[in-house]
C-alpha cells in the first residue's frame, strides 16, 4: 500500500479507520445509556408547570416515601427531535426529589413530533390517575379540547374531514365523551372551564392552584364565563369569583339519609318511585350532564329490580 492510500484511511486526528469506527460505535451505545440521557436532561418551565403542581405538604410525603422505599416509578423524558436534549414530561417531583437527595431513579423515554403532542400525552397520563379531584380532571379534560380544536392539521390526522370549525369541535368534543364517559356538552363546557381558569390563573396563580386542589369551591359557571371575558375585564372578574360562595343545596336537592331505616319489602316501591323521576328527566333533557347520569340511575334500579330477591 502506497502512502497515499494509508492517508486517505487516516481520520481527523491521526487515528486510523479501525480506531476511529470503533470510537464511534463506542460513543453511540453510550448515548443510549440512562446515564448519558440523564446527564441531558433538562427542565422546561412549560413542561413543569403544565400539570398541577404538588401542595408543600404532598411534596413532603412525596420526599419521605421516595427516600425511605426509593423511587420505584420512572421518569417520563421526551426526546426533541434531531436534537440531544431530554425534557421531563413526568416526574417533575420526583426528579428533583432524587438529585436533593442522591437517589437513582430510572427513565422512560418518548418521542413526539412537537410539544404539542407531548403536552398532550402529558394530559392523558394524569386523566388515567385516581387521585384527581373533579376539577383537575374537568381542566384536562378541556385542555385536551381546545388544544385539538386549535390544530386542524392533528384533527385531520384523526380522521375528520375539514368541514366549518363547529363541525370540528363538535367531532371533537364527541370523541372525547366517548373517552371518558361524558356527555357532549359536557367536554364543550370543560373546554370553557379550562380557558377561563387559565385566565384566572393569569391573575391570581393562588387561586387556579385552590380551585384545582379542590381547596377553594368556586362556581364552574362562573369560570366559564370568563372564557369571553376580554384582558381588561379579567382582575375585575376574578375578584368576583372569590367574593362569591357556591349557593347552598335546596332541601330537595340534599341526599339526607332517613332516620329510620327502611323496610326491605318497601325498596321495590321506592325503586320504581326513583325510576318514574329519572325517566321524566330523560325525556326533558337532551343528551346534557343531568341526562347521562339519569341513564344511569334507571340502569342501576333496573339491575336491583331483576337480580334482587326481594321476598
Amino acid at each position: 500500500m502506497g502512502k497515499l492510500d494509508k492517508l486517505k484511511k487516516i481520520k481527523p486526528g491521526g487515528v486510523a479507520d479501525d480506531a476511529f469506527s470503533q470510537v464511534e460505535k463506542a460513543k453511540s451505545k453510550f448515548k443510549t445509556t440512562d446515564d448519558y440521557i440523564k446527564s441531558k436532561i433538562e427542565i422546561h418551565p412549560d413542561f413543569r408547570d403544565w400539570i398541577h403542581p404538588l401542595s408543600e405538604e404532598e411534596y413532603k410525603q412525596l420526599e419521605e416515601n421516595i427516600i425511605e422505599e426509593g423511587c420505584r416509578e420512572p421518569l417520563v423524558v421526551w426526546q426533541v427531535p434531531n436534537a440531544e436534549t431530554y425534557y421531563i414530561i413526568d416526574g417533575h417531583n420526583r426528579h428533583r426529589v432524587c438529585t436533593s437527595n442522591n437517589v437513582h431513579f430510572n427513565i422512560v423515554v418518548k418521542e413526539f413530533v412537537d410539544a404539542a403532542e407531548a403536552k398532550e400525552w402529558m394530559l392523558l397520563n394524569q386523566l388515567g390517575r385516581r387521585n384527581l379531584t373533579k376539577e383537575q380532571a374537568a381542566y384536562y379534560r378541556g385542555l385536551i379540547y381546545n388544544q385539538r380544536k386549535s390544530d386542524p392539521k392533528k384533527n385531520l390526522k384523526r380522521g375528520n374531514s375539514p368541514k366549518s370549525q363547529n363541525d370540528t369541535s363538535g367531532n371533537i368534543a364527541e370523541e372525547l365523551s366517548k373517552q371518558y364517559n361524558t356527555s357532549r356538552a359536557g367536554i364543550l363546557r370543560d373546554g370553557k372551564f379550562a380557558e377561563g381558569l387559565d385566565k384566572v390563573g393569569s391573575v391570581d396563580p393562588v387561586l387556579k392552584r385552590q380551585v384545582l386542589g379542590g381547596k377553594t369551591k368556586v362556581k364552574k359557571a362562573d369560570v366559564e364565563k370568563l372564557a369571553k371575558a376580554e384582558a381588561n375585564e379579567i382582575k375585575e372578574e376574578v375578584s368576583k369569583i372569590k367574593k362569591v360562595k357556591p349557593a347552598l343545596k335546596t332541601a330537595s336537592q340534599k341526599k339526607v339519609m332517613p332516620n329510620d331505616s327502611i323496610n326491605l319489602a318497601d325498596l321495590p316501591k321506592l325503586l320504581h318511585k326513583t325510576m318514574n323521576t329519572h325517566r321524566k328527566i330523560v325525556k326533558a333533557n337532551k343528551q346534557d350532564e343531568q341526562y347521562f347520569k339519569s341513564l344511569g340511575t334507571l340502569e342501576l334500579c333496573e339491575q336491583l329490580l331483576a337480580k334482587v330477591d326481594w321476598k
